[in-house]
């Protein structure tokens, strides 16, 4: 039993003038297992391209022909179909909807390998003159490179696309032209033949191209004879075939382009050469006779020259002996020397005050005349000038208010200069940072807060020394008495109400005990209790009219907490904003009630 029955079954033998792939055959099925249905569709290639992928539109139809359902787009991918090819009938489109009588299918676009996408509506023999168009744009494109071979693998590749003929007569064109260019403008005959080996007879201008790459061989033939190199001549007119104008004359001037050559040897000094060029001229002539007197006169001079070379090389050697013996001397004295001019060298370093590298010098010279003695010269005063350096750095940090680095700079000089007075002023400075860090006992008392900030102050006040972190530190402790006694009061006892802040009883405290010259501002915190939870009060040395509530040591909890102009008190967290006047609470930012009615209003202090 067949497990897919045929609904209905379509067989189309016409196809739309203009498309590009035709449905030839199609069916709607119904699986016997599933029950679901399925249509299948068979489509060809009808273009003469190929075929990469095509999309079809379906519309599912009830059996009285209205539409069900919303269209089907399927896309048939990877096809490969060339024209006439058949591609499709193996994939079934399965339907989501049931009760489909018939459909109707629509191919709606076709994608093309070469590059062109065809859409319903389009004609795909324009398409086709596009694409030939293309081809030989690209084959133009080589032609124009001179990439006659790759041009003319594509004209066979791509069949009766292309007017193949034409193109390659354009390839002949230019092939010819190239071959003009190598001629007329930089006389390279050779390449200009080698091109033109490629090109048929037959072609337009090549005969004609190939003529004035031969004249071109004897013009310059004649002008190697002229200037007396008759074996490069010889050389020219092998390449020109025998019967070509000119070629005859040119032959008939070699003898007396020997007899120059010859001449032009004798010039050189170059015997030799002038009587193998002379043996290669025939019969006599007053030309030849004057050239064999001139080698005569050559080899009597040659061998004068030789006779006074000879005295010369005499002379020569007996120089070479007597600088080898000098030299010899040199070295045997040379050590000596090197030491006195690295010593001279070494002094005059110290005269001028580079000891640092006088010193080196000095070093490698050991116990070379006076070197020890120097060397300790300049040892102390290298050390010198290091105390005067770390002299001039801790008195101006100690002006600059950097006592950490001049404590540094100073601390090891010892007696030298003032150094004393200035590092008992540090000495003081300290003290007076040690007092202000020590100001740590916890009592649960507002009061004793106030005492322990206008304490800090009074230290401040009293110091001799004035720095910029100090009047900072000032600054800060003045604004820290404005938070002072701020709390919140419930009907018990001063506690924490729903997680809210609660400011309270102030001790002031410094956080890091680091025992240094230097003092962080940002490390004077206002301490709450409350039983015992412990809250810490930040301020950011900016805006001295806020401080931050860190509840239990936890960024999370946050509260900033704002002092406003009238003594009004601005709490604020990340969902509303509250505000109190002294013995009183006003208002949040929405204007509503914030805290139910067991709970009394705030207390400013």
């Amino acid at each position: 039993m067949n497990r897919f029955e045929q609904v209905v079954k379509y067989q189309y033998d016409n196809w739309e003038l203009g498309e590009a792939v035709h449905i030839t055959a199609a069916a709607l099925l119904k699986d016997s297992v599933t029950y679901k249905e399925l249509i299948q569709l068979k489509l060809q290639n009808v273009s003469k391209l190929t075929v990469d992928s095509a999309m079809v539109v379906i519309a599912l139809l009830d059996e009285n022909g209205n539409k069900i359902g919303d269209e089907i787009e399927y896309n048939f991918t990877n096809a490969a179909a060339c024209e006439g090819d058949v591609f499709g009938n193996k994939e079934a489109i399965e339907l989501s909807v049931s009760g489909t009588s018939s459909f109707k299918a629509t191919v709606t676009e076709a994608v093309f390998k070469e590059g062109f996408t065809w859409k319903l509506g389009d004609s795909k023999d324009e398409i086709y003159e596009n694409y030939r168009q293309k081809v030989e744009s690209e084959i133009r494109g080589k032609i124009q490179k001179d990439d006659f071979d790759g041009a003319e693998d594509q004209i066979k590749s791509s069949g009766e696309l292309v007017d193949a003929e034409k193109l390659q007569n354009e390839i002949y064109d230019k092939m010819i032209s190239n071959a003009k260019a190598k001629i007329g403008q930089s006389k390279d005959y050779d390449a200009a033949l080698a091109i033109l080996d490629s090109v048929p007879d037959e072609a337009d201008g090549k005969v004609q191209c190939v003529e004035k790459a031969y004249k071109g061989y004897l013009e310059n033939a004649r002008m190697k004879s002229e200037e007396g190199e008759p074996e490069e001549v010889l050389k020219i007119l092998d390449k020109v075939p025998d019967g070509i104008e000119g070629k005859e004359e040119i032959i008939g001037t070699i003898p007396a382009s020997y007899l120059k050559s010859a001449s032009k040897s004798v010039a050189k000094g170059d015997i030799e050469a002038a009587e193998s060029a002379l043996q290669k001229v025939e019969g006599s002539s007053p030309e030849k006779d004057n050239v064999l007197q001139a080698i005569a006169d050559a080899k009597s001079k040659k061998a004068a020259d030789a006779k006074k070379r000879k005295k010369i090389i005499i002379a020569a050697v007996i120089a070479v002996v007597l600088c080898i013996i000098g030299f010899i001397a040199y070295k045997i004295m040379e050590p000596q020397i090197i030491l006195n001019r690295s010593y001279n060298e070494a002094v005059a370093m110290y005269e001028e005050g580079r000891y640092k590298d006088a010193i080196l010098f000095f070093d490698n010279l050991g116990d070379y005349k006076e070197s020890k003695d120097y060397y300790q010269k300049c040892d102390d005063k290298i050390k010198e000038e290091t105390r005067e350096m770390d002299y001039i750095r801790g008195v101006g940090a100690f002006a600059d208010g950097d006592m950490s680095k001049a404590y540094a700079n100073l601390n090891d000089l010892g007696d030298y200069k003032d150094t004393a007075y200035y590092l008992e002023k540090l000495e003081q400075y300290r003290s007076v940072l040690d007092e202000l860090k020590g100001i740590q006992e916890d009592y649960n008392d507002k009061d004793y807060g106030k005492a322990k900030i206008d304490k800090a102050l009074k230290v401040i006040k009293e110091s001799e020394i004035k720095t910029d972190e100090l009047e900072e530190l000032e600054s800060t402790l003045k604004a820290m008495k404005k938070f002072l006694g701020i709390y919140h009061q419930d009907d018990d006892n001063y506690e924490i109400f729903d997680g809210e802040i609660t400011l309270a009883y102030y001790v002031l405290r410094y956080t890091d005990n680091e025992d240094n010259y230097s003092i962080d501002t940002s490390n004077y915190v206002l301490t709450s209790y409350d039983d015992d939870d412990e809250y810490w009060f930040y301020f950011d040395g900016k805006d001295f009219d806020r401080c931050y509530c860190d509840y239990g040591d936890n960024d999370e909890d946050g509260m900033w907490v704002t002092k406003n102009d009238n003594g009004s008190l601005t709490i604020e967290d990340d969902y509303d904003a509250y505000t109190f006047k002294k013995g009183k609470y006003e208002s949040d930012d929405d204007g509503g009630s914030v805290h139910g009615s067991s709970y009394r209003p705030a207390v400013v202090g």
